[in-house]
């Protein structure tokens, strides 16, 4: 939903590039599951027996399909599809969107989550196709309006962007306030965009930018 968001703020398209993919309740091996109010938690049953949840799904889009697994918790656990391992989930580098593959429409697979200790704890799984055409759409309305800059020094930057329509100014790195933004020689009020990137109002037509830290 976050990068949804994202994309239709800074594109202005309103179609969104990542779908909910149906999925049906996992199937258990091994495993007990307790609801812990916020989110859920499978606990091994036999210690000496492996234990697994696995969600079969029948692909709806034909294209790449992901998956994400909210958590505040690293219980450490390999993630597989059709038995092909993928990857380690919920370590300090991986609990993040994982690319599952690419699919054609109405094939049916196994993604598998295998516990490597007693139990593991996370919210509802979200499964999502990527819709490619969207995507490109995305893409070439940010290339039609990205802003041509020209760098002085490593803090000191200029150049120039012209936008079709209002809306928001979005720079790919930090917000700080120690940057110093001008738009056609008056200063621009910054903003935190997405609670991470540096950003400002942005109205419809040709401008300057200055910008300097």
């Amino acid at each position: 939903e976050l990068q949804n968001h994202i994309l239709s703020s800074l594109s202005g398209e309103k179609a969104d590039v990542f779908v909910s993919a149906q999925v049906n309740e996992p199937t258990l091996q091994n495993l007990k599951k307790t609801d812990t109010g916020n989110s859920n938690l499978w606990r091994r049953i036999d210690p000496d027996q492996e234990a697994w949840l696995e969600w079969d799904m029948k692909v709806e889009k034909e294209g790449v399909l992901y998956a994400f697994f909210p958590s505040d918790t690293f219980d450490l656990v390999d993630i597989s599809v059709d038995d092909q391992l993928l990857s380690p989930y919920f370590d300090n580098y991986s609990s993040h969107v994982l690319k599952l593959g690419n699919f054609t429409k109405g094939q049916h697979i196994r993604v598998r989550m295998t516990l490597r200790d007693g139990e593991v704890c996370f919210s509802d799984a979200q499964f999502f196709s990527e819709n490619a055409a969207q995507l490109e759409t995305d893409f070439q309305a940010l290339s039609d309006e990205g802003a041509e800059l020209k760098k002085i020094s490593s803090s000191h930057l200029k150049g120039s962007i012209t936008a079709n329509q209002d809306g928001l100014l979005f720079f790919s790195i930090p917000f700080d306030q120690g940057w110093n933004v001008k738009l056609d020689g008056k200063k621009l009020q910054t903003l935190c965009v997405f609670d991470t990137f540096l950003g400002g109002e942005l109205s419809a037509g040709t401008h300057r930018i200055e910008m300097q830290f």
